[in-house]
């Protein structure tokens, strides 16, 4: 969390620092966050890597590509998100899997009726 807020205040004052980027408003965005995510995205990648398991590396490797790709291309259309969405449901499952079993009971299902919520919203805003 202090990562990603370190990270939305260097997204505020890279504008003010690098100026040449202001004029391209809103679109000034783009090279701040490329910027400042750049780094973090190569040491996820080192991260996963360095971790051995082959089907997290395919997965993170799917999401980037997919996510340049989509971001290049000009069709933008609905039913394309669903490509780059699918490993990056995957990464979220498999570490919901690996963080609830260790929270505390009381929180355990706090979080698990959280999570039922939160999904029969997301079931009911697609049929819908």
């Amino acid at each position: 969390m202090l990562l990603y807020v370190v990270a939305a205040e260097l997204i505020y004052y890279i504008p003010k620092i690098y100026p040449v980027s202001s004029r391209y408003l809103p679109t000034s965005y783009i090279p701040s966050s490329i910027i400042v995510f750049f780094p973090i995205v190569i040491y996820g990648i080192i991260t996963v890597i360095r971790s051995k398991n082959l089907f997290f590396s395919f997965l993170v490797y799917w999401a980037l590509i997919n996510l340049a790709i989509y971001s290049y291309l000009q069709e933008k259309v609905p039913w394309l998100v669903l490509n780059p969405l699918l490993p990056l449901v995957l990464i979220a499952a498999s570490y919901i899997g690996e963080v609830l079993p260790a929270i505390r009971m009381d929180l355990r299902s706090a979080a698990i009726i959280f999570l039922v919520v939160s999904s029969s919203y997301f079931v009911y805003s697609s049929v819908f």
